[in-house]
């Protein structure tokens, strides 16, 4: 059996940044190369979470409008459909104790603003490649096993166990 990557086009990133330019240039950066679905109101991360088709990655700013990033972070990771998401944040705090807080609260990487667009791209589409294989590993794996037990019952019915 064999499982093929998806091509990065048909990745979906959600982006939530309260600051308009940033939400501008960083969508601008990765448009050509996936959809970008940009959470305006940041105040409405979780609930974006809830109802929507679940994104392949999400670009997170530590300081939103009326909520902590890190705090968002720690409750997507809550979820346990989520568990593996990658959370990117993107931000100006580069003091350690800020990025420790992240790491804690179960971020992937960090980007430092001001941002390099080559490097963001390249770093944005390293995660989702690596979580395309991780979600391709996990169906082989999850087949794998499906046919050992298939196997085992069938060995067992057959009374060759």
């Amino acid at each position: 059996m064999t499982s093929t990557l998806k091509p990065i086009s048909q990745y979906k990133i959600a982006l939530a940044d309260d600051d308009l330019l940033m939400r501008n240039v960083m969508s601008t950066i990765l448009r050509d190369i996936c959809f970008v679905d940009v959470i305006t109101d940041t105040t409405k991360v979780i609930d974006y979470f809830s109802s929507s088709a679940p994104p392949d990655l999400l670009i997170l700013d530590i300081h939103l409008s009326r909520c902590c990033g890190i705090e968002v972070c720690k409750q997507i990771r809550q979820m346990n459909k989520f568990k593996n998401l990658p959370i990117i944040f993107v931000t100006a705090n580069i003091d350690t104790a800020s990025e420790n807080k992240c790491w804690q609260a179960g971020c992937d990487d960090f980007i430092f603003k001001p941002i390099t667009p080559s490097i963001f791209r390249q770093r944005i589409v390293k995660h989702l490649l690596m979580q395309a294989r991780l979600k391709q590993l996990d169906e082989l794996t999850g087949s794998l096993l499906n046919d050992k037990h298939a196997l085992r019952g069938e060995l067992s019915w057959r009374g060759t166990s």
